[in-house]
């Protein structure tokens, strides 16, 4: 049972859209993302790739395929902001709603700007909702060369969108905060999508250990917990501005061990990147896990030793 897609359907999607997926909970394949279009076919994403489905819930052609109105979509939208949209317009305007469990919806619309900046987003014409999927033991197969004689190296995990890096990261937050390593890891999580708190309370198993700064932008939380929690190690999602790049820096400089991910295919890829360019030629990491789905999300291509 996909209880991520069941507990989605029953809390935040109107009644058509919540009889599907729940038929859908039938397939053999778990479902990754659900993917709204207005005047569009539902699309789904599984292991095995994208397909549409029908009323039934069941993969089809795309003449067959359940469509979805304007209405509909604005209905949804609705529901995942529980019958607040108004004050889901600060998650809203950056792209995405995050939902309870560590599931996240995201949004596009017509954006209404002001001095250049978006100052919300109204007409929605499209959802994606990524459901969140706890792996335990996801990390199993790299977790020996991040922690070894009770030394955690500083790693930075690459991969596309939709590869694992956040399910990875979770579990690897789940085994440093445990008894076994007794590791203090202090989790900065902007987007609620390693820990999925509600009310405070982490809703994944991160680890007995470890502490979490939610919905917190992503540097200022690294430095506030490097400040004031005393930890062994820093984890955090998706890092790529130049501010993330000088809180891992003074993170690391601290003498705290930072893990974290970043999107792209390839070592070459982020070197693009200016600031984790700087944090690699600093020797700020030890270890780069390259992930992709060729066999399934969270498939290690290559792990790298940079020193």
């Amino acid at each position: 049972m996909d209880k991520g897609l069941k507990f989605l359907a029953s809390n935040y999607f109107p009644e058509r859209l919540k009889k599907i997926m729940l038929s859908d909970l039938a397939s053999p394949e778990r479902t990754e993302e659900i993917r709204l279009k207005a005047k569009g076919a539902l699309c789904v994403l599984k292991k095995s790739g994208l397909y549409f489905l029908g009323e039934n819930g069941e993969s089809t052609e795309y003449e067959k395929a359940a469509f979805f109105s304007k209405e509909e979509l604005s209905e949804t939208v609705t529901l995942l902001c529980e019958n607040s949209v108004y004050s889901n317009q600060e998650h809203i305007k950056k792209g995405f709603i995050p939902l309870r469990g560590g599931h996240r919806a995201g949004i596009t619309g017509r954006c209404v700007t002001e001095n250049g900046k978006i100052k919300y987003i109204t007409d929605f014409s499209a959802v994606n909702i990524r459901v969140a999927g706890e792996v335990i033991g996801a990390s199993d197969k790299a977790f020996h060369k991040i922690y070894k004689d009770g030394t955690v190296r500083n790693t930075l995990i690459i991969s596309p969108p939709g590869c694992g890096k956040t399910t990875m990261l979770r579990d690897i937050a789940r085994k440093l905060g445990s008894p076994y390593c007794m590791k203090k890891v202090a989790i900065a999580d902007e987007r609620g999508e390693i820990a999925a708190c509600f009310e405070g309370i982490a809703e994944n198993d991160i680890g007995s250990l470890s502490f979490v700064m939610d919905n917190c932008p992503r540097a200022e939380g690294i430095l506030a917990m490097v400040r004031a929690m005393n930890p062994d190690v820093v984890i955090t999602d998706e890092i790529g501005t130049r501010d993330d790049a000088d809180a891992v820096m003074q993170a690391v400089n601290s003498g705290v061990s930072v893990i974290t991910t970043a999107h792209g295919y390839s070592l070459s890829d982020v070197k693009k990147k200016a600031g984790i360019k700087e944090l690699l030629s600093e020797g700020a990491f030890r270890k780069v896990l390259v992930l992709s789905r060729r066999n399934g999300p969270g498939t290690v291509e290559e792990i790298i030793d940079l020193c």
